[in-house]
């Protein structure tokens, strides 16, 4: 049977369910540091479900729809073990930010592998997952933010005010 994409879109779109797990798996760690290392359980609390649950569900999961509704399957590519220590919350934020960066860059590749291949279909779901994803280069890059206003490791006050900052409403927008 005909494909309805292109193979090389495929393997495009199972990268960026890759890329929604890993970041998962990056939150869920980083927010277990936080919460342990340096008793941010406010933040754990807030981000935990609000944030970093939301990359299986709202990211790979509407990936891997778009991959079903064109009939082809999704592989689930490995992902790597986490077992990152921190100096600091800050050294998370930036780390998830790096990972948000190098995400973007897959997603546009995607989007512009699936143009060269005459998935024009796959390309306009990307365009509108790109959507979902600014929201959550929005809330990295507020977090970047505002843990570079950290003085003199008051994560305390960091944890108390985190759901101020927390701008994540799923993507719906």
């Amino acid at each position: 049977m005909k494909l309805l994409i292109s193979e090389e879109t495929n393997e495009m779109l199972d990268k960026l369910v890759q890329q929604g797990f890993i970041l998962n798996r990056i939150w869920d760690r980083g927010l277990s540091v936080l919460n342990v290392k340096y008793a941010m359980n406010n933040f754990e609390k807030i981000f935990h479900e609000g944030f970093a649950h939301l990359f299986p569900i709202a990211w790979s999961d509407t990936i891997s729809n778009i991959q079903s509704m064109y009939n082809v399957t999704t592989k689930y590519l490995p992902t790597p073990l986490d077992d990152s220590d921190y100096n600091s919350p800050r050294e998370f934020f930036y780390k998830n930010l790096k990972y948000h960066e190098e995400t973007y860059n897959i997603l546009v590749q995607a989007i512009k592998v699936a143009n060269e291949h005459g998935d024009y279909n796959v390309s306009k779901e990307l365009d509108s997952f790109m959507r979902t994803f600014n929201k959550f280069m929005e809330q990295s890059i507020l977090l970047v933010d505002k843990a570079n206003t950290v003085k003199n490791d008051d994560w305390f006050t960091f944890d108390y005010m985190c759901d101020k900052f927390f701008v994540f409403d799923g993507g719906d927008d």
